[in-house]
Parts: C-alpha cells; structure tokens; sequence
C-alpha cells in the first residue's frame, strides 16, 4: 500500500538536506533499548539494492550522484529497513550523511547512557536531524 502510494506520487525531493517526509517520515522498529545497546548494526542491515535503486528511482537521483541510501531513523536507534525510512542522502553540501553518521553515534551514546529517551531521539533525528545535528555539534559546519 504505502509503495504504491510513493510510486504514485510525484518524484520526492531533498530540501536543506532534509528528505522529503512525504516520502520518507522515518520508522522505527519495535526493539527494545537492551536489544539497541547491545548489538552491532551489520546484524539488523538488511537494504537489498533493489531496494536501494528503487530508493534512487524516487527522488530522481541522477545516476552516479554520490549519495549513501540512508535510514532516516538510524539503525543504531531501532530504525527500520523500510522504503519510508529510506532515502538517498548526499554528502554535500554539509552536513551531509558523514555528519549524520557522527550524529547517529553521539545519539546512540546518549541514549545508551541513559542521558536522552530513545523515543524522543528518534523523533527529532526523522523530525530535522540538521537542527539536531546543530544543537549537537555547535562548533561544526
């Protein structure tokens, strides 16, 4: 159902480095905190290239961009390898998927030590993770 809306909808956009939440709103799995904080992410990774290349085909990616097929909701906070949680995020400009890989590990620190609620670090990172990104990391680019 939600593919055939995607696929019905005009082509999706990346604005401010943000994807378009028409498209992509984020989802998250149903793991637990002990599951998030206690294994390694390779063993939830499961984005076929198929998959990738549809991901591509929505946003209109022009082919060879260089872009990472990324999870809105990290996989280091329980995010899922749905299509709506997908997007193809481009390392320029700045802050580009290599600050969103900084920020999903400070987040996963945060919450892993208590310091920030899983729920609410979702929620912000598929809300505007350039404005968390900034909070985070004030003195970076």
């Amino acid at each position: 159902m939600i593919l055939a809306l995607l696929l019905a909808a005009q082509t999706c956009y990346i604005d401010g480095g943000l994807p378009d939440h028409g498209c992509t709103p984020g989802e998250a799995t149903d793991a637990t905190l002990a599951q998030i904080c206690n294994r390694k992410t390779k063993t939830v990774r499961h984005v076929s290239e198929k998959t990738k290349l549809l991901v591509a085909q929505l946003y209109g990616t022009p082919e060879g961009e260089l872009v990472e097929v990324d999870h809105l909701v990290p996989l280091e906070l329980g995010g899922a390898n749905s299509l709506i949680n997908l997007w193809p995020q481009p390392a320029e400009p700045r802050p580009g998927y290599h600050e969103k890989d900084e920020l999903e590990n400070r987040l996963h620190k945060l919450v892993c030590a208590g310091k920030m609620d899983l729920a609410d670090a979702q929620g912000e990172i598929a809300h505007d993770w350039v404005e968390l990104y900034y909070r985070l990391f004030p003195s970076l680019p």
